[in-house]
């Protein structure tokens, strides 16, 4: 009886010991499978941090770094590298490069829709973008698809272009190259890779200097170019493919129209004429003037604002069209100021 019952304490403590081994065993195995884990986390976290860093998709590449830096902050400990990833995606997120220009750019602006954006550089060079699917794009460069013709830049290098209010069109002035010859031309927006369209001037025209589209609200929907002669042209955009340049005003001394526009309201055409050395004698011939037509109404002569020896530029009006403003240059000081016109009196 003493014998079998030592065999039976024996048994219990194997059993024990056994039992003790098992619970060690499954810790230990536990503790294999929580280091296998944590060691693909990092893995995977390390894997994301690297990755953010080679994606060009910059909105991508961030949300990759924060994917990273959240699996770190589950874990409790946040990486050098992972760290370093989200502030290296984040310093870049200051603005999506989209065009590259060899020369200094001068303007940049979207059209009515959102969908394009314009740009242009100093020498002439036009990129427009397509941003309706997105930043993934390639720009489209329109003066490479003829290599003869540049973009006008005026004497504020600012590039002679325009996009209409309805987003249909992009208008310029040109120049050729070999020639100095200028002249009018026009993309459609929806299908650039045509090519553009040249708008004839009269034949003899003088050269364009400003170029300009009419509101919608306008009586008249009119892409319009003032000339160095004084002369002042327009088409009528409802009827692109027939329309022909109709002579809207000439200035009886010959004056040059560096400016040119219209209100958003679609009330007001207008234009600014300075003297040119080949501008005609008599009184009047030297002072530089502002006209303003009233368009919508068609009513009357043009309103006749004396600018005083002044030159002046850089107009634009108010989005309500109840102000317009512009600088001027004041002889003889040679002081700039910018002057301000509350339409509705022109004082």
């Amino acid at each position: 009886a003493q014998a079998q019952e030592a065999t039976a304490v024996s048994a219990q403590s194997t059993a024990v010991v056994a039992k003790e081994e098992a619970v060690v065993a499954q810790g230990e195995a536990e503790d294999q499978r929580a280091i296998a884990v944590s060691e693909g986390q990092n893995a995977l976290i390390s894997s994301l941090a690297a990755q953010s860093q080679l994606i060009q998709s910059r909105q991508l590449g961030i949300l990759v770094a924060l994917e990273a830096y959240n699996a770190s902050l589950k874990k409790g400990q946040i990486s050098p590298a992972v760290q370093t990833s989200l502030r290296s995606s984040l310093a870049e997120f200051s603005g999506v490069p989209v065009n590259i220009y060899r020369a200094g750019a001068s303007f940049v602006q979207f059209s009515q829709d959102n969908r394009w954006l314009i740009s242009t550089a100093k020498d002439g060079q036009v990129q427009v973008s397509d941003l309706s699917e997105g930043l993934n794009f390639t720009p489209i460069m329109l003066t490479y698809n003829d290599g003869a013709r540049k973009f006008m830049v005026d004497n504020n290098e600012k590039t002679q272009l325009a996009a209409s209010p309805d987003s249909q069109w992009l208008a310029g002035i040109y120049v050729e190259e070999d020639t100095g010859e200028s002249g009018v031309w026009i993309w459609t927006l929806n299908d650039l890779d045509a090519g553009p369209q040249i708008l004839d001037l009269p034949e003899g025209a003088a050269s364009p200097l400003k170029i300009a589209f009419s509101s919608l609200q306008s009586k008249d929907y009119w892409l319009a170019v003032g000339l160095d002669d004084g002369s002042i042209y327009t088409w009528d955009m409802s009827n692109l493919q027939q329309a022909q340049a109709d002579l809207f005003y000439k200035d009886k001394f010959g004056r040059s129209v560096p400016d040119l526009l219209f209100s958003p309201d679609g009330l007001w055409m207008v234009g600014v004429f300075l003297p040119t050395d080949s501008s005609s004698g008599g009184e009047g011939a030297s002072s530089s003037v502002m006209l303003v037509w009233n368009i919508k109404n068609q009513v009357g002569d043009p309103i006749l604002v004396d600018l005083l020896g002044t030159t002046i530029g850089n107009l634009t009006f108010s989005g309500s069209g109840r102000w317009l403003a512009g600088f001027s240059n004041t002889q003889p000081d040679n002081a700039l100021k910018l002057r301000l016109w509350n339409m509705s009196t022109l004082t």
